[in-house]
């Protein structure tokens, strides 16, 4: 096949995109790769110009050429010079920030993470992780992007942790989207999804577990005495599965952030752990995958946690410091709501999750609050 040039090129992509339904390379139906493996050439070492459907590297189109394969799923298609491995998804994307067009991966195999990864790293990448336990919103997509913007490559993992659920919670029914996650992941400019399976992550003898005292002992740790123990471990395998730069992680799971950051600083990880604020809906309302859940009457209820939230930060700005009278007032609002029901709401150090009688330092109000059956989280912190 002749390589096209000049205004034939770009009708030629044009017409490409739209057969291959805007996948140019390669099309993606049902996770089979079916036809067009793309060879590029001459691509500088490092950069992300030699991807589909041109090769493009610092702005310039240096090359398309396309041959016919047949690749099917599982099984290795070409990108030259560099090698891709097809999975159950070969998804197009474009990364910000000067980055270019690439080809993002999902896999569910340690061993394919760890092979990437250290491809990267030979190249002198830096590497960003997002675990995230899928079904994903604009809040996780506020970490990939902050990701994306730090780090040359970014690794987001999609893995609904068992260990981490106790007796009668809601492993089973968890919201659940692979498909829906891709995309977004994709949009994001994220190029690694790890979705893995238990028991790629969990031997049937598994035995080894990551436990902290006292900073996961309050607040959540109260009502769910094994969850940190479960997010810890599966964080921690994480950490060594894909040796990331940075993690990121949400200031609306506050407790998480600050156990994780304590289990970095303890192990002494080579980790810069990255909080990023909470995303709400435009009434207010934390996203939380778990909004799902909601009928139409809870998930106005729901609003009480946020208005509960807003309250106690204005409080705090007009110069309020006694807890009890800041979290009174919260508790009383939230009391009001019908198909509300306090797990807690309490004010503690940001850092150590330590009780506070008043308001200083970096100052944590946190609370979990039932609106039916749906256990929802909230917070605000605060420098005092």
């Amino acid at each position: 096949m002749a390589v096209p040039t000049g205004s034939t090129f770009f009708i030629w992509e044009f017409l490409l995109c739209v057969w291959t339904g805007g996948r140019p390379g390669f099309f993606y139906a049902q996770g089979r790769v079916r036809k067009f493996a793309a060879r590029a050439a001459r691509a500088p070492r490092g950069k992300q110009g030699y991807n589909l459907p041109c090769l493009i590297a610092q702005g310039r189109v240096r090359k398309f050429a396309v041959k016919a394969a047949r690749a099917p799923h599982g099984e290795q298609g070409e990108i030259f010079p560099a090698r891709f491995i097809v999975n159950s998804a070969c998804t197009p994307g474009f990364a910000g920030h000067g980055k270019g067009w690439f080809i993002m991966e999902i896999t569910g195999v340690i061993d394919e993470v760890r092979k990437q990864v250290k491809e990267w790293r030979r190249q002198g990448l830096t590497v960003g992780l997002v675990p995230t336990m899928g079904y994903l919103h604009e809040g996780h997509k506020s970490l990939i992007d902050r990701a994306v913007a730090d780090n040359d490559r970014v690794v987001v993992s999609d893995f609904v942790n068992p260990i981490q659920f106790g007796v009668g919670e809601d492993l089973a029914t968890y919201p659940r989207d692979i498909e829906a996650d891709k995309k977004l992941c994709q949009q994001a400019g994220a190029h690694l999804i790890f979705h893995p399976e238990p028991c790629e992550m969990y031997a049937p003898d598994f035995s080894t577990y990551v436990e902290m005292q006292k900073v996961s002992e309050g607040l959540c740790g109260k009502t769910r005495p094994t969850h940190f123990k479960g997010v810890c471990t599966v964080v921690c395998k994480l950490f060594h599965i894909v040796m990331p730069d940075r993690a990121y992680f949400g200031q609306k799971d506050a407790q998480q952030l600050a156990v994780i950051r304590r289990m970095v600083r303890d192990l002494d990880m080579d980790i810069q752990i990255i909080g990023c604020p909470i995303i709400r809906e435009e009434d207010g309302l934390a996203k939380s995958s778990r909004n799902t859940y909601l009928n139409t009457e809870e998930r106005k209820a729901a609003l009480v946690l946020s208005k509960a939230v807003f309250c106690g930060e204005d409080m705090m700005r007009k110069g309020e410091r006694d807890a009890e009278t800041i979290l009174s007032a919260m508790r009383k609002l939230i009391e009001a709501e019908p198909l509300a029901r306090i797990d807690y709401v309490e004010m503690v150090d940001a850092d150590s999750i330590e009780p506070l009688t008043k308001a200083q330092g970096r100052v944590l109000t946190a609370m979990a609050v039932y609106i039916g059956s749906t256990r929802l989280i909230d917070n605000f912190i605060m420098e005092v």
